[in-house]
């Protein structure tokens, strides 16, 4: 994997000296597409609420923003910020045997900034969990602190 990603940083770089756009952009724009797929995939096929359920029994891990790889930055909602909302937005996340979000759902806080919050949970990233060995969906918790400034 890492040598996929120095690869992919190596030709980003090449692409950018002779097209004029930023390595970085298209760096993350290559290496993010494999996420990206797996959440179009994901948003066609909305899982039941008898496979969640099951998800849930299985594996259910609580708390994940200190386990979580990769947790997608939130982006302020400007009606939220005219309105001085603020608070706590927890999101219910279910994670695939690859460590990708599949579906959330927002469990607490400020309706304002619910989307904004799904939004940042559907980047966030995982090591994959395991039960036996074996990777496993999973579901646990992430909370987004937003604050006025």
């Amino acid at each position: 994997m890492k040598m996929r990603l120095l690869t992919l940083a190596f030709t980003c770089v090449l692409m950018s000296e002779l097209s004029g756009a930023t390595a970085w952009s298209q760096f993350t724009n290559l290496a993010n597409s494999r996420h990206h797929f797996s959440q179009e995939l994901s948003k066609s096929r909305k899982p039941t609420r008898k496979q969640l359920a099951a998800v849930e029994a299985n594996c259910s891990k609580g708390d994940l923003n200190r386990v979580a790889l990769h947790m997608g930055l939130a982006a302020y909602p400007p009606k939220a910020r005219q309105k001085h909302v603020s608070g706590n937005v927890t999101i219910k996340v279910y994670i695939n045997e690859l460590g990708d979000v599949y579906y959330a759902v927002p469990i607490d806080g400020p309706k304002l900034l619910h989307n904004a919050a799904l939004s940042a949970a559907s980047f966030s990233r995982f090591a994959p969990f395991e039960i036996d060995y074996k990777p496993v969906k999973c579901v646990g918790l992430l909370t987004y602190n937003f604050i006025v400034q």
